[in-house]
């Protein structure tokens, strides 16, 4: 299975450890208590890998899988979230996967092919109590599931097949399929101070999916997701 690539992971895991001390740091900065808030603005960074076997088995006929053999899958992620209560909140997802980088111990059928996913999903979040104060007042624990439909766009390089001695014979290059989704996410939130906070995720994502130009008809995907999130509406019941 050709699903390792150490260096976006290696970078990820140090911009993991930056956003981390810097967290720690803002929020020792930060000595009054953080105001709870309604409204959760999310810009994340994803890095994903397969865990999926490199081929696909379609009822006995054995393929060199696609989508398990792209070792990049580099991508975007605008999230929102709105809670209902302190420890629950309905989010909504829309993220931008690029995998490219596809390599086969044994075949190059997809060779230099690459594909672009659109993924909008929402899901319900929950939440660990913060403490009253100290650090534990800017750092939130939560664990979500959500579902959702996205569009994958394939551009190969190479036509799949080749007819000998054929004329005028044209197999697709290009291909767009819906697909649809579930996610499973675990992840913290770190405050750093009223208006703006960091946040770490390991999401775990299934998939369906029915194509032409390649047999898989699901797909596994793990990522990490790292970014900022910036905290609106305040809470009215802190007031009170």
């Amino acid at each position: 299975m050709q699903n390792s690539n150490r260096w976006p992971l290696l970078c990820t895991i140090k911009i993991i450890v930056i956003l981390l001390i810097f967290g720690f740091n803002g929020t020792n900065s930060v000595s009054a208590q953080h105001i709870p808030n309604k409204l959760n603005i999310y810009a994340s960074l994803l890095n994903g890998t397969s865990s999926d076997a490199s081929n696909f088995n379609s009822n006995g006929f054995i393929t060199p899988s696609l989508f398990s053999n792209f070792n990049q899958n580099i991508g975007f992620q605008l999230s929102g979230s709105y809670h209902i209560k302190s420890w629950i909140a309905p989010v909504f997802h829309i993220s931008w996967i690029h995998a490219g980088k596809w390599t086969h111990n044994e075949s190059n059928i997809y060779e230099n092919a690459s594909e672009i996913q659109t993924f909008i999903a929402p899901g319900i979040r929950i939440y660990t109590p913060k403490a009253l104060l100290g650090f534990f007042n800017s750092v939130a624990f939560y664990t979500e599931i959500a579902a959702g439909a996205g569009q994958s766009n394939l551009s190969l390089e190479n036509p799949i097949m080749r007819i000998e001695n054929g004329e005028n014979v044209d197999f697709p290059l290009n291909e767009s399929n819906l697909y649809t989704g579930l996610q499973a996410r675990i992840g913290a939130t770190i405050d750093i101070d009223h208006t703006i906070g960091l946040h770490v995720n390991y999401t775990l994502a299934r998939n369906q999916i029915n194509a032409s130009l390649f047999n898989d008809t699901r797909f596994s995907r793990s990522y990490l997701e790292i970014g900022i999130n910036i905290k609106l509406l305040k809470s009215k019941n802190y007031y009170k």
